[in-house]
């Protein structure tokens, strides 16, 4: 289930990057996990590691997906989501 509430943008930082790890540790090609992690990373600026996920999900969707997609978007400014 994709969480586009706006619960999910006003979270403590910290908080939301434990729990997108643990969700990760459980199932590391978790592509929901994955892109909100990325986008989490983007918005702390540490696009190094927004990266590392992006090609992450590259690999997992070569024929693309939501999720990349949604990433890409985010990465490259042009992305939004629904709480903001």
């Amino acid at each position: 289930i994709r969480d586009r509430s706006p619960s999910r943008g006003l979270g403590d930082v910290y908080k939301r990057q434990e729990l997108y790890e643990k969700a990760l540790i459980l199932e590391p090609n978790n592509k929901i996990a994955l892109e909100y992690q990325g986008e989490l990373f983007v918005e702390i600026n540490k696009m190094d590691k927004a990266m590392k996920n992006l090609l992450k999900l590259e690999k997992l969707c070569p024929n693309s997906c939501e999720e990349l997609e949604m990433l890409k978007n985010y990465i490259d400014g042009i992305g939004s989501k629904s709480w903001q």
